[in-house]
Protein backbone atom coordinates (compact mmCIF):
# COMPACT_ATOMS: atom_id res chain seq x y z
CA UNK A 1 0.00 0.00 0.00
CA UNK A 2 1.07 3.17 -0.93
CA UNK A 3 1.27 5.76 2.17
CA UNK A 4 2.35 9.63 1.25
CA UNK A 5 4.60 7.88 -1.55
CA UNK A 6 6.38 5.33 0.55
CA UNK A 7 5.26 1.69 0.18
CA UNK A 8 4.37 -0.08 3.04
CA UNK A 9 2.91 -3.14 4.11
CA UNK A 10 -0.84 -3.68 4.88
CA UNK A 11 -1.28 -5.18 8.24
CA UNK A 12 -2.03 -8.98 8.30
CA UNK A 13 -3.77 -9.19 11.95
CA UNK A 14 -0.39 -10.99 12.78
CA UNK A 15 2.70 -11.06 14.43
CA UNK A 16 4.82 -7.50 12.66
CA UNK A 17 3.64 -8.89 8.43
CA UNK A 18 7.19 -10.31 7.23
CA UNK A 19 6.16 -13.57 7.58
CA UNK A 20 2.96 -13.72 5.67
CA UNK A 21 3.27 -10.92 2.71
CA UNK A 22 6.18 -11.11 0.15
CA UNK A 23 7.91 -7.56 0.94
CA UNK A 24 6.59 -4.72 -1.45
CA UNK A 25 9.37 -3.25 -2.64
CA UNK A 26 10.61 -0.07 -0.25
CA UNK A 27 14.14 1.18 0.61
CA UNK A 28 14.62 -0.69 3.74
CA UNK A 29 16.96 1.97 4.99
CA UNK A 30 13.82 4.31 5.56
CA UNK A 31 12.12 1.39 7.21
CA UNK A 32 15.01 0.81 9.49
CA UNK A 33 15.48 4.43 10.18
CA UNK A 34 11.97 4.61 11.72
CA UNK A 35 10.86 3.71 15.24
CA UNK A 36 7.48 2.82 14.28
CA UNK A 37 3.90 4.23 16.04
CA UNK A 38 1.18 2.30 17.94
CA UNK A 39 -1.11 0.44 15.53
CA UNK A 40 1.46 0.09 12.93
CA UNK A 41 2.25 -3.46 12.26
CA UNK A 42 5.84 -3.24 12.59
CA UNK A 43 8.42 -1.07 11.40
CA UNK A 44 6.88 -0.95 7.64
CA UNK A 45 5.48 2.64 7.97
CA UNK A 46 5.43 5.77 5.89
CA UNK A 47 9.18 7.35 6.50
CA UNK A 48 11.02 10.22 5.62
CA UNK A 49 13.44 9.92 2.36
CA UNK A 50 16.50 8.42 3.45
CA UNK A 51 19.27 10.99 2.79
CA UNK A 52 17.36 12.71 5.81
CA UNK A 53 16.28 10.10 8.08
CA UNK A 54 19.50 7.50 7.07
CA UNK A 55 22.16 9.38 6.49
CA UNK A 56 23.34 12.61 8.48
CA UNK A 57 26.18 14.83 8.67
CA UNK A 58 26.84 13.57 11.96
CA UNK A 59 27.77 10.31 13.87
CA UNK A 60 30.12 7.61 13.07
CA UNK A 61 32.78 8.33 10.53
CA UNK A 62 33.15 6.19 8.38
CA UNK A 63 36.65 6.43 6.45
CA UNK A 64 36.47 5.40 2.33
CA UNK A 65 39.74 3.86 0.95
CA UNK A 66 40.52 7.04 -0.89
CA UNK A 67 41.19 8.84 2.53
CA UNK A 68 37.99 11.20 2.42
CA UNK A 69 35.93 10.54 5.39
CA UNK A 70 32.32 10.87 5.24
CA UNK A 71 29.89 10.75 8.18
CA UNK A 72 26.70 8.19 8.36
CA UNK A 73 24.52 7.88 11.04
CA UNK A 74 21.49 5.84 11.34
CA UNK A 75 18.38 7.76 12.67
CA UNK A 76 18.86 6.35 16.59
CA UNK A 77 20.75 3.34 16.69
CA UNK A 78 21.69 1.24 14.14
CA UNK A 79 21.98 -2.03 16.33
CA UNK A 80 18.29 -1.40 17.74
CA UNK A 81 17.34 -0.79 14.06
CA UNK A 82 18.46 -4.16 12.66
CA UNK A 83 17.28 -5.92 15.94
CA UNK A 84 13.75 -4.66 15.65
CA UNK A 85 13.73 -5.25 11.48
CA UNK A 86 14.78 -9.02 11.98
CA UNK A 87 13.36 -10.28 15.36
CA UNK A 88 9.90 -8.66 15.06
CA UNK A 89 9.02 -11.64 13.61
CA UNK A 90 7.42 -13.60 15.55
CA UNK A 91 9.25 -17.23 13.54
CA UNK A 92 12.96 -15.07 14.01
CA UNK A 93 12.46 -14.75 17.66
CA UNK A 94 11.00 -17.92 18.42
CA UNK A 95 14.22 -19.31 17.55
CA UNK A 96 16.05 -17.14 19.77
CA UNK A 97 13.38 -17.64 22.61
CA UNK A 98 14.30 -21.65 22.25
CA UNK A 99 17.82 -21.04 23.35
CA UNK A 100 17.10 -18.47 26.25
CA UNK A 101 14.26 -19.20 28.17
CA UNK A 102 14.49 -22.30 30.54
CA UNK A 103 13.19 -25.53 29.15
CA UNK A 104 10.60 -25.86 31.86
CA UNK A 105 9.42 -22.76 30.68
CA UNK A 106 9.31 -23.48 26.88
CA UNK A 107 7.53 -26.58 27.54
CA UNK A 108 4.16 -24.77 28.77
CA UNK A 109 4.49 -21.89 25.94
CA UNK A 110 3.00 -22.39 22.59
CA UNK A 111 5.30 -20.43 20.53
CA UNK A 112 3.39 -21.21 17.86
CA UNK A 113 1.24 -18.20 19.28
CA UNK A 114 3.66 -15.68 19.11
CA UNK A 115 1.77 -12.46 18.26
CA UNK A 116 3.80 -8.50 18.13
CA UNK A 117 2.14 -6.24 20.20
CA UNK A 118 3.16 -2.51 19.65
CA UNK A 119 4.34 -1.46 22.81
CA UNK A 120 5.32 2.24 22.31
CA UNK A 121 4.32 4.57 25.11
CA UNK A 122 3.68 7.85 25.73
CA UNK A 123 3.54 9.60 29.32
CA UNK A 124 1.91 13.00 30.34
CA UNK A 125 4.74 14.84 29.74
CA UNK A 126 4.94 13.66 26.26
CA UNK A 127 7.84 11.48 26.36
CA UNK A 128 8.47 8.24 24.43
CA UNK A 129 9.44 5.27 25.75
CA UNK A 130 9.44 1.75 24.66
CA UNK A 131 11.02 -1.61 24.89
CA UNK A 132 12.73 -3.17 21.90
CA UNK A 133 10.34 -5.87 21.29
CA UNK A 134 6.85 -6.88 22.76
CA UNK A 135 5.07 -9.84 22.51
CA UNK A 136 2.34 -12.02 23.73
CA UNK A 137 2.23 -15.84 23.93
CA UNK A 138 -0.38 -18.32 24.50
CA UNK A 139 0.46 -20.42 27.63
CA UNK A 140 -0.75 -23.82 28.92
CA UNK A 141 -1.84 -23.57 32.37
CA UNK A 142 -3.86 -26.14 34.26
CA UNK A 143 -6.05 -26.96 31.23
CA UNK A 144 -6.85 -23.51 29.96
CA UNK A 145 -4.73 -21.49 27.95
CA UNK A 146 -3.92 -17.62 29.49
CA UNK A 147 -1.76 -15.07 27.66
CA UNK A 148 1.97 -14.09 28.73
CA UNK A 149 3.66 -11.31 27.95
CA UNK A 150 7.45 -10.84 26.51
CA UNK A 151 9.12 -7.96 27.43
CA UNK A 152 12.50 -8.26 25.45
CA UNK A 153 14.95 -5.79 25.66
CA UNK A 154 18.42 -5.80 23.45
CA UNK A 155 21.73 -3.76 24.44
CA UNK A 156 24.58 -2.91 22.57
CA UNK A 157 26.31 -0.88 25.32
CA UNK A 158 26.04 -2.21 29.39
CA UNK A 159 23.18 -0.67 30.77
CA UNK A 160 23.40 -0.58 34.60
CA UNK A 161 19.72 0.45 35.31
CA UNK A 162 18.29 -2.49 33.00
CA UNK A 163 16.11 -4.30 35.54
CA UNK A 164 14.91 -0.88 36.73
CA UNK A 165 13.91 0.04 33.34
CA UNK A 166 12.04 -3.12 32.44
CA UNK A 167 10.44 -3.08 35.26
CA UNK A 168 8.82 0.99 34.39
CA UNK A 169 8.52 -0.61 30.61
CA UNK A 170 6.15 -3.69 32.53
CA UNK A 171 4.29 -0.78 34.37
CA UNK A 172 3.61 0.88 31.62
CA UNK A 173 2.47 -2.44 29.98
CA UNK A 174 0.15 -3.45 32.56
CA UNK A 175 -1.29 0.26 32.97
CA UNK A 176 -2.19 -0.02 28.97
CA UNK A 177 -3.40 -3.86 29.88
CA UNK A 178 -5.96 -2.64 32.46
CA UNK A 179 -6.91 0.50 30.19
CA UNK A 180 -7.94 -1.52 27.89
CA UNK A 181 -9.44 -4.30 29.58
CA UNK A 182 -11.77 -2.73 32.40
CA UNK A 183 -13.56 -5.64 32.66
CA UNK A 184 -10.80 -7.75 33.97
CA UNK A 185 -10.91 -6.02 37.53
CA UNK A 186 -8.26 -7.57 39.78
CA UNK A 187 -6.11 -9.75 36.94
CA UNK A 188 -3.33 -8.44 35.31
CA UNK A 189 -1.19 -10.85 32.71
CA UNK A 190 2.25 -12.47 34.20
CA UNK A 191 5.33 -10.85 32.04
CA UNK A 192 8.98 -12.58 31.22
CA UNK A 193 11.63 -10.31 30.78
CA UNK A 194 14.41 -11.65 28.45
CA UNK A 195 17.80 -9.46 27.85
CA UNK A 196 19.48 -10.07 24.93
CA UNK A 197 23.00 -8.16 24.64
CA UNK A 198 25.54 -7.90 22.52
CA UNK A 199 29.54 -8.20 23.14
CA UNK A 200 30.28 -4.97 24.74
CA UNK A 201 26.86 -5.13 26.95
CA UNK A 202 27.63 -8.69 28.44
CA UNK A 203 27.95 -7.38 31.81
CA UNK A 204 24.60 -5.63 31.93
CA UNK A 205 22.87 -6.69 35.09
CA UNK A 206 19.79 -9.34 34.96
CA UNK A 207 18.11 -8.57 38.63
CA UNK A 208 16.70 -6.07 40.35
CA UNK A 209 17.96 -7.01 43.54
CA UNK A 210 21.54 -6.42 42.23
CA UNK A 211 21.44 -2.58 41.99
CA UNK A 212 19.89 -1.97 45.18
CA UNK A 213 22.07 0.45 47.18
CA UNK A 214 22.28 -1.67 50.20
CA UNK A 215 24.60 -4.35 51.20
CA UNK A 216 23.92 -8.20 51.13
CA UNK A 217 23.43 -7.74 55.20
CA UNK A 218 20.75 -5.07 54.64
CA UNK A 219 19.20 -6.77 52.09
CA UNK A 220 18.64 -10.12 53.84
CA UNK A 221 17.44 -7.91 56.71
CA UNK A 222 14.96 -5.89 54.36
CA UNK A 223 13.89 -8.45 51.92
CA UNK A 224 13.67 -7.45 48.45
CA UNK A 225 10.39 -4.77 48.17
CA UNK A 226 9.71 -6.27 44.46
CA UNK A 227 12.05 -8.99 42.46
CA UNK A 228 12.63 -8.48 38.54
CA UNK A 229 14.90 -11.50 36.75
CA UNK A 230 15.80 -10.93 32.96
CA UNK A 231 16.48 -14.21 31.34
CA UNK A 232 19.62 -13.31 29.37
CA UNK A 233 21.42 -14.84 26.29
CA UNK A 234 23.73 -12.59 24.12
CA UNK A 235 24.74 -13.61 20.30
CA UNK A 236 27.07 -15.98 20.64
CA UNK A 237 26.99 -19.38 18.62
CA UNK A 238 24.93 -20.62 16.02
CA UNK A 239 21.04 -21.07 15.78
CA UNK A 240 21.10 -23.22 12.25
CA UNK A 241 19.80 -26.46 13.94
CA UNK A 242 16.89 -25.11 15.26
CA UNK A 243 14.81 -26.55 12.18
CA UNK A 244 11.78 -25.80 13.28
CA UNK A 245 11.83 -22.17 11.30
CA UNK A 246 11.88 -21.58 7.49
CA UNK A 247 15.34 -21.60 5.57
CA UNK A 248 14.94 -18.20 4.72
CA UNK A 249 14.38 -17.00 8.51
CA UNK A 250 17.18 -19.38 9.72
CA UNK A 251 19.48 -17.60 7.54
CA UNK A 252 18.64 -14.42 8.44
CA UNK A 253 18.65 -14.71 11.94
CA UNK A 254 22.08 -16.77 11.54
CA UNK A 255 23.40 -13.32 9.60
CA UNK A 256 22.02 -11.30 12.07
CA UNK A 257 23.04 -12.85 15.26
CA UNK A 258 26.74 -12.84 13.52
CA UNK A 259 26.68 -9.04 12.89
CA UNK A 260 25.03 -8.02 15.70
CA UNK A 261 27.64 -10.09 17.95
CA UNK A 262 30.70 -9.03 15.73
CA UNK A 263 30.31 -5.59 17.29
CA UNK A 264 33.30 -4.72 18.52
CA UNK A 265 34.67 -8.18 19.09
CA UNK A 266 35.75 -8.71 15.86
CA UNK A 267 37.29 -12.43 16.47
CA UNK A 268 33.96 -14.07 15.92
CA UNK A 269 34.47 -13.89 12.28
CA UNK A 270 36.97 -16.66 12.33
CA UNK A 271 37.16 -17.88 8.64
CA UNK A 272 35.35 -20.82 9.39
CA UNK A 273 32.38 -18.87 10.68
CA UNK A 274 32.97 -16.80 7.52
CA UNK A 275 32.86 -19.43 5.67
CA UNK A 276 29.37 -20.71 7.12
CA UNK A 277 28.12 -17.47 6.82
CA UNK A 278 28.61 -16.79 3.31
CA UNK A 279 26.20 -19.16 1.51
CA UNK A 280 23.15 -17.76 3.86
CA UNK A 281 23.26 -14.89 1.53
CA UNK A 282 21.94 -16.64 -0.91
CA UNK A 283 19.19 -18.41 0.86
CA UNK A 284 17.75 -14.75 1.42
CA UNK A 285 18.09 -14.23 -2.54
CA UNK A 286 16.19 -17.74 -3.56
CA UNK A 287 14.00 -16.98 -1.10
CA UNK A 288 13.12 -13.81 -2.73
CA UNK A 289 14.24 -11.40 0.64
CA UNK A 290 16.53 -8.66 -1.09
CA UNK A 291 14.94 -6.12 1.48
CA UNK A 292 16.68 -8.62 3.93
CA UNK A 293 20.24 -8.64 2.51
CA UNK A 294 19.88 -5.04 2.16
CA UNK A 295 18.99 -4.28 5.54
CA UNK A 296 22.57 -6.52 6.76
CA UNK A 297 24.01 -4.56 4.03
CA UNK A 298 23.08 -1.44 5.44
CA UNK A 299 24.22 -2.08 9.06
CA UNK A 300 27.54 -3.49 7.81
CA UNK A 301 28.84 -0.57 6.13
CA UNK A 302 27.11 1.78 9.15
CA UNK A 303 28.93 -0.15 11.98
CA UNK A 304 31.91 -1.83 11.24
CA UNK A 305 35.09 -0.38 9.89
CA UNK A 306 36.77 -1.02 6.70
CA UNK A 307 39.47 -3.56 7.63
CA UNK A 308 36.48 -5.69 9.27
CA UNK A 309 36.44 -9.32 8.09
CA UNK A 310 33.11 -9.20 7.65
CA UNK A 311 33.43 -6.60 4.51
CA UNK A 312 36.12 -8.96 3.16
CA UNK A 313 33.87 -11.63 3.41
CA UNK A 314 31.12 -9.81 1.63
CA UNK A 315 33.46 -8.94 -1.28
CA UNK A 316 34.98 -12.13 -1.60
CA UNK A 317 33.03 -15.13 -0.39
CA UNK A 318 29.55 -14.00 -1.19
CA UNK A 319 27.95 -14.29 -4.75
CA UNK A 320 28.21 -12.39 -7.37
CA UNK A 321 24.60 -10.76 -7.31
CA UNK A 322 25.10 -9.92 -3.42
CA UNK A 323 28.04 -8.72 -3.98
CA UNK A 324 26.91 -6.32 -6.71
CA UNK A 325 23.78 -5.51 -4.33
CA UNK A 326 26.57 -4.36 -1.33
CA UNK A 327 29.06 -2.16 -3.80
CA UNK A 328 25.53 -0.71 -5.06
CA UNK A 329 24.67 0.02 -1.89
CA UNK A 330 27.40 1.28 -0.50
CA UNK A 331 27.92 3.93 -3.73
CA UNK A 332 24.41 5.12 -2.79
CA UNK A 333 24.69 5.80 0.65
CA UNK A 334 27.99 7.04 0.53
CA UNK A 335 27.27 9.56 -2.23
CA UNK A 336 23.88 10.60 0.17
CA UNK A 337 26.57 11.37 2.57
CA UNK A 338 28.45 13.46 0.69
CA UNK A 339 25.82 15.22 -0.37
CA UNK A 340 24.60 15.84 2.84
CA UNK A 341 28.03 16.22 4.28
CA UNK A 342 28.45 19.12 1.56
CA UNK A 343 24.69 20.87 2.56
CA UNK A 344 25.27 20.65 6.09
CA UNK A 345 28.61 22.74 5.61
CA UNK A 346 27.44 25.44 3.28
CA UNK A 347 24.70 25.85 6.48
CA UNK A 348 27.12 25.79 8.84
CA UNK A 349 29.07 28.43 6.83
CA UNK A 350 25.59 30.68 6.60
CA UNK A 351 25.48 30.16 10.36
CA UNK A 352 28.93 30.98 11.22
CA UNK A 353 28.46 34.13 8.78
CA UNK A 354 25.69 35.66 10.57
CA UNK A 355 27.03 35.18 14.27
CA UNK A 356 30.64 36.91 12.69
CA UNK A 357 28.29 39.81 11.47
CA UNK A 358 26.41 39.71 14.77
CA UNK A 359 29.63 39.92 16.87
CA UNK A 360 30.78 42.72 14.57
CA UNK A 361 28.07 45.07 15.09
CA UNK A 362 28.38 44.46 19.11
CA UNK A 363 31.86 45.59 18.51
CA UNK A 364 31.33 48.69 16.34
CA UNK A 365 28.70 49.78 18.62
CA UNK A 366 30.95 49.39 21.67
CA UNK A 367 33.78 51.45 19.13
CA UNK A 368 31.29 54.05 19.09
CA UNK A 369 30.26 54.92 22.22
CA UNK A 370 33.77 54.62 23.01
CA UNK A 371 33.86 52.02 25.10
CA UNK A 372 36.81 50.36 25.76
CA UNK A 373 36.78 46.60 24.96
CA UNK A 374 39.72 43.92 26.04
CA UNK A 375 41.24 41.43 24.47
CA UNK A 376 39.32 38.74 26.30
CA UNK A 377 36.18 40.55 25.82
CA UNK A 378 37.03 40.86 22.19
CA UNK A 379 37.48 37.24 22.10
CA UNK A 380 34.91 35.96 23.83
CA UNK A 381 31.89 37.87 21.11
CA UNK A 382 33.96 37.06 18.44
CA UNK A 383 33.81 33.45 19.23
CA UNK A 384 30.25 32.99 20.19
CA UNK A 385 28.30 31.30 17.71
CA UNK A 386 24.93 31.56 19.56
CA UNK A 387 22.52 33.79 17.72
CA UNK A 388 20.34 35.01 19.97
CA UNK A 389 23.31 35.44 23.00
CA UNK A 390 24.74 37.96 19.89
CA UNK A 391 21.12 39.40 19.71
CA UNK A 392 20.85 40.53 23.15
CA UNK A 393 24.65 41.56 23.34
CA UNK A 394 23.75 43.95 20.50
CA UNK A 395 20.58 45.44 22.23
CA UNK A 396 22.46 45.97 25.56
CA UNK A 397 25.34 47.26 23.92
CA UNK A 398 23.46 50.73 23.15
CA UNK A 399 22.54 51.17 26.85
CA UNK A 400 25.71 49.21 28.99
CA UNK A 401 28.56 51.62 30.77
CA UNK A 402 31.48 48.97 30.70
CA UNK A 403 31.81 45.97 27.82
CA UNK A 404 31.65 43.45 30.36
CA UNK A 405 28.10 44.29 31.81
CA UNK A 406 27.07 42.32 28.05
CA UNK A 407 27.23 39.32 30.29
CA UNK A 408 25.43 40.48 33.22
CA UNK A 409 22.09 38.92 33.30
CA UNK A 410 19.93 42.24 32.89
CA UNK A 411 19.30 43.85 36.10
CA UNK A 412 15.72 43.90 37.85
CA UNK A 413 14.24 46.40 39.87
CA UNK A 414 15.35 50.20 40.40
CA UNK A 415 18.87 49.12 39.61
CA UNK A 416 17.91 48.24 36.23
CA UNK A 417 16.38 51.33 35.50
CA UNK A 418 19.32 53.75 36.62
CA UNK A 419 21.61 51.35 34.55
CA UNK A 420 19.49 51.98 31.56
CA UNK A 421 18.80 55.57 32.04
CA UNK A 422 22.73 55.81 32.48
CA UNK A 423 23.37 53.94 29.07
CA UNK A 424 20.50 55.84 27.11
CA UNK A 425 21.82 59.02 28.48
CA UNK A 426 25.51 58.00 27.06
CA UNK A 427 24.19 57.52 23.84
CA UNK A 428 22.44 60.65 23.66
CA UNK A 429 25.51 62.53 24.13
CA UNK A 430 27.51 60.16 21.96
Amino acid sequence: MDRGGVMAYENPGSGCGIDHLQPIRANTANRLATAWPTGWPGPFVPTVNIAESFIRPTGTVLALPDGMRVHTIFASNPHDHLFRYVFCRPKAIAMVLRRTLPKALLQVLDLGSLRYVPSVHINPRLRRREPDLCFTVDALDEGRRVTIYLVIEHQSRRDGRLPWRSLVYMGETWGRYIQDHPQRRGRIPFMVAVLLTQHPARTTPTRLSSILDVSPGLRQVLGTPVELVLHAADFSGSLLRDRKAPAAIRALVELARAFLHAYENPGSLTPTRLAELAPLVDVLLKHDRPDDVEALWVYAISVFDPDSPLHEMITTAISKPAREMYMTLKDELLARGRKLGEAHGRKLGEVHGRAIGKAQAVLEVLEHRRIPVSAVVRKRILATSDELALQRWIERSIVVTKAAELFERPSQGRGGSKTAARGRAAVDAA
